[in-house]
């Protein structure tokens, strides 16, 4: 054999491997493009952070902190769902690079609130003479008092007996 025919075999054996190497990573699985969008607020036009994509098996991938968002579709259809937000399913063909989604509103249904039936409750009642400002000066009413119980006139009460007393008026006026 000659020279050239070596380098004719050698060219021929890299040409095929070459082309062996290039059949196997086509045949594993065709790459499928890559999707780029953000996800926006439908009414204030503002991006939303963290909303989940997910196809019908598995979620694909998230929003950034800028809305922002990159995917590969496997399937036919997407679903963005965030907690705020009502949950939008897309095909593959309406897949465009700005993706509005609604706000949905959490209401509350009906809170009752049951109270105990033995235990009354009695709202305290505001006089409106109460509101008015107190006239300003010396109060000589208590010193009358502590000097007629000192001299006889006025008898003495007991600390106790007064406490009981006014315990006892507060909690009927409750």
């Amino acid at each position: 054999m000659t020279k050239f025919t070596h380098i004719l075999l050698f060219i021929f054996a890299l040409l095929t491997l070459c082309s062996i190497k290039s059949r196997g990573q086509n045949a594993d699985t065709p790459q499928t493009p890559l999707k780029r969008g953000v996800v926006v607020d439908l009414y204030t036009r503002l991006p939303i952070a963290d909303v989940a994509i997910s196809d019908d098996e598995k979620e694909i991938g998230r929003t950034d902190e800028k809305g922002h968002f990159a995917i590969r579709l496997r399937t036919d259809s997407v679903i963005f769902s965030h907690i705020s937000y009502i949950s939008l399913k897309i095909g593959r063909d309406e897949l465009i690079d700005t993706i509005p989604l609604m706000e949905q509103n959490n209401e509350l249904g009906n809170v009752y609130i049951k109270g105990d039936p033995h235990y009354d409750i009695h709202m305290p009642t505001v006089d409106p003479l109460s509101m008015q400002p107190m006239p300003q000066g010396f109060n000589v009413l208590p010193l009358i008092v502590k000097g007629l119980k000192a001299i006889g006139i006025l008898p003495k009460r007991s600390k106790r007996k007064a406490r009981l007393q006014r315990a006892k008026y507060i909690t009927d006026n409750y």
